[in-house]
């Protein structure tokens, strides 16, 4: 019997050996800057980590105390991934605090609502997303990967929403822009790749107030799709140097492909200027729809500080792999935040990333737009 027992206690520290090890290389591989997507792939599942870290932990905490004393070495190790994975996930819980704008006397608009979601090119519930706008009744329903089959499903919504930027495209990069605010000018953006769109629209409100609304969707780094982060990387950080510049109130919304906490979304608020709503509120996780347990928060927005977002949450799946996420917020003058300021080697990472996004040639269906990229040339 006691040979029994002493071999399940092998056993058990055999595999709490093996956990240990695999635990530790996924919280360490994202940390590395290398773009392909053996290593970009595990920034997704730092929420998912975080619990196999603290069920390990409890799990060897027993057989510490159940006269195995050596283990301590991978129980401190373990320890200390868990703060440190902590200490970036807190920031997108209600623990944390919210950056405020500073309170002014200047006047605000009356409440947008915007609708983003990534439909699934090869989805067919074309009336399930109808029917979401029926209830939701955005402001501002922004669609990405629509092709002509979902435009002209979609054509129902021009009464409603009688404003529109249409870019349908058959590579799974289509986006659909159909807004009840008037659309004052927009255009469609093909930073590092001609068949990735990102759109920029130009509102002003029923009351007066501008604003400038960006819809984005850079390829991911996966064994599908790209081999690496480059066009991705490029593409945001061709972006946020657009907004940097800019003066008006901005959002920033879509599908980005990469988590909030990523190396890449960091620097593409500091470099923007611009603030995350999840922070103080929770993950809000839209990906994948039908594995709840898996999910992680890809379906981002970003926003300048005269906008104050009231409400974020994702809404219920209309049969694609993502949920739609949903908006609220309402904008005020004179609401400014000091500049952040960036350093010699964050200036020529975001070079570095769009120079190797436009250089990078990603292997996508043919539907290609025929102007290569914009040039962003000037500095920051």
């Amino acid at each position: 019997m006691n040979q029994v027992l002493a071999s399940i206690g092998t056993l058990a520290i055999a595999i709490y050996i093996i956990l240990l090890v695999l635990l530790v290389i996924a919280h360490l591989v994202p940390l590395s800057t290398q773009k392909h997507w053996v290593f970009r792939i595990w920034d997704f599942g730092r929420i998912q980590l975080s619990f196999l870290q603290i069920a390990t932990f409890l799990f060897g905490f027993h057989h510490i105390i159940s006269g195995h004393p050596e283990i301590w070495i991978g129980q401190l190790i373990l320890m200390t991934t868990i703060i440190h994975n902590l200490f970036i996930l807190i920031r997108y819980t209600p623990f944390y605090r919210i950056k405020k704008s500073q309170d002014t006397d200047g006047k605000r608009s009356a409440d947008i609502s915007i609708l983003s979601i990534n439909v699934h090119q090869f989805n067919k519930n074309f009336d399930s997303l109808i029917n979401l706008v029926a209830n939701v009744k955005p402001d501002i329903l922004l669609t990405i990967e629509t092709n002509n089959a979902w435009e002209e499903s979609l054509s129902v919504l021009q009464s409603s929403h009688p404003f529109n930027h249409k870019v349908a495209l058959e590579n799974t990069y289509g986006m659909h822009l159909f807004s009840r605010i008037k659309i004052l000018h927009s255009q469609t953006h093909y930073f590092v790749s001609d068949d990735i769109p990102s759109i920029e629209a130009h509102l002003q409100t029923i009351d007066g107030f501008s604003f400038v609304l960006w819809g984005v969707h850079p390829p991911p780094p996966s064994p599908t799709e790209q081999k690496n982060s480059k066009e991705r990387d490029g593409e945001l950080m061709s972006i946020a140097k657009v907004v940097r510049i800019s003066t008006q109130p901005t959002i920033v919304v879509g599908d980005f492909n990469t988590v909030v906490w990523s190396r890449t979304s960091v620097l593409f608020r500091k470099t923007s200027q611009l603030l995350d709503p999840r922070m103080g509120r929770g993950f809000i996780s839209t990906y994948p729809a039908s594995y709840k347990l898996l999910r992680c928060p890809i379906d981002l927005i970003f926003h300048t500080s005269q906008i104050n977002v009231r409400k974020l949450c994702a809404k219920s799946s209309i049969g694609s792999d993502h949920l739609p996420i949903y908006c609220l917020f309402f904008i005020q003058e004179g609401n400014l935040l000091s500049p952040s300021q960036l350093d010699e080697e964050e200036r020529k990472e975001i070079h570095k990333h769009i120079r190797e996004g436009k250089k990078e040639s990603g292997k996508r269906p043919a539907e290609a737009h025929p102007n290569i990229g914009d040039l962003i040339a000037f500095e920051i």
